[in-house]
């Protein structure tokens, strides 16, 4: 026997639906590079662009405000591995200095 779904059940099953689809309106969506890795912009005036994640690596380039950065990782302890968009150099950066 079929039963009814009460209209508030329904509304706020509708509600959820909607959410899970469209997202929160309104929140900066990074854009996805080729690789399907997310391209995030450098926040700061310059960035050194490191061989490993630790300060006292080698710096590969520097990298500046504007500059666009393709993420390759996750953030691991502060840090992502990215390729420099302009010249296809990877590397490693502190997450906390590139964003969407």
């Amino acid at each position: 026997m079929l039963r009814k779904m009460p209209a508030k059940a329904c509304a706020l099953a509708l509600a959820a639906i909607v959410v899970l689809t469209v997202g929160c309106a309104g929140r900066e969506q990074a854009a996805v590079s080729a690789n399907g890795g997310a391209t995030y912009t450098v926040r700061a005036a310059l960035l050194n662009l490191l061989e490993c994640p630790s300060l006292s690596c080698t710096v590969v380039a520097d990298l500046h405000s504007g500059d666009k950065v393709a993420v390759l990782t996750p953030d691991i302890n502060g840090w992502y591995q990215v390729r420099e968009v302009s010249t296809g150099r990877v590397g490693y950066v502190l997450s906390r200095f590139v964003g969407p």
